[in-house]
Parts: C-alpha cells; structure tokens; sequence
C-alpha cells in the first residue's frame, strides 16, 4: 500500500507529515493522517493547506477521528488475539504435562489461577493508562478550541462591531 511509504505512521512532526502528504488526494490524506499522531489541531491545518474548508472540513476531520478510532480499535483486537493465541498454546503444554503428571494437577491450577489474574491485571492497566491518555488528549483539544473561541469574542468586544453575520473563524 502507498501509505506505508510514506513513513508518517505514528509521526508527531507537524512539518514531516505535512510535506510527506502535500501530493495526496483527499481520501489518500485522510488515512495517511490517520495513522499519524497529530493532535486534531494539526490534522486540520494540514487538511486546510489542502484547500479543505467549511462542511467539507468539517466532514473530513469526523471521518479522520472514526478513522483513527477504527485504527485503535483494531490494533486492540489484535493485541488481544495474540494474547489468546499464546495463552491457548501454553495451556495445551500444561495439560500434557498434567495428564503425564496427575500430582502436578494442583500446582498447575494454581500456576493457571495466578497467571490469568496476572494477565488481566496487566490489560487492565494498559486498557486504563490508555484510556486516561485519549480522555487528557481529548481534553487539551477541547480546551484549546475554548481559548480560541473566548480570544475571538474578546477581541470582537473589543472592537464592539459583533453581529450576527460575524463568522466565528477557528
């Protein structure tokens, strides 16, 4: 696929990823931005370098935040499969030795026990720590966008002249 020739996938850098995308179509830009880590405030600029404005931006930053939440989603799954897949595999190697082993039948329900509540201890503070970080991320943009609105109506009190035609530009 093109895309991973671009070597933008998890890139924070604002000016690589907007010189790595400057020749894509409009759905060749949204998957690329989607693989990358821009905040929502860089995805959008580099979407209106692309001459994407008003409904048409809008639109196309909704299908970049589904886009990338797709994106997570699979990567999850994914990391679950392998788990399952290793975990399923280690207890076909216990269940011979137990079956050549009766004694071991007690420590194996115990080694098991413990291992199953240590793994899920585990996805659960990933799956958490995850989850704090998108919910502070998600936050940050939210609270940006907020100054940028109260800077915009500040300054049009300032100048007294708001109307209703005022456009709010963000």
């Amino acid at each position: 696929m093109r895309l991973r020739l671009l070597g933008i996938q998890g890139a924070t850098s604002f000016e690589l990823v907007s010189a790595a995308t400057a020749k894509l179509s409009g759905k060749e830009l949204i998957a690329a931005l989607a693989t990358t880590n821009l905040t929502n405030k860089e995805r959008e600029r580099i979407l209106i370098e692309h001459g994407l404005s008003g409904a048409v931006l809008k639109t196309s930053m909704q299908t970049l935040a589904q886009s990338t939440a797709n994106t997570t989603a699979t990567v999850t799954t994914g990391a679950l499969t392998t788990a399952t897949s290793g975990l399923s595999a280690a207890f076909r190697g216990l269940w011979n030795v137990i079956k050549a082993h009766p004694i071991m039948t007690i420590i194996a329900t115990v080694t098991m026990a413990i291992s199953l509540f240590e793994q899920l201890r585990q996805q659960t503070e990933e799956a958490s720590r995850e989850a704090t970080q998108n919910a502070v991320n998600g936050a940050n943009d939210l609270k940006n966008s907020l100054d940028d609105i109260d800077s915009y109506i500040r300054a049009c009190l300032k100048r007294k002249n708001c109307t209703k035609k005022s456009k709010v530009v963000i």
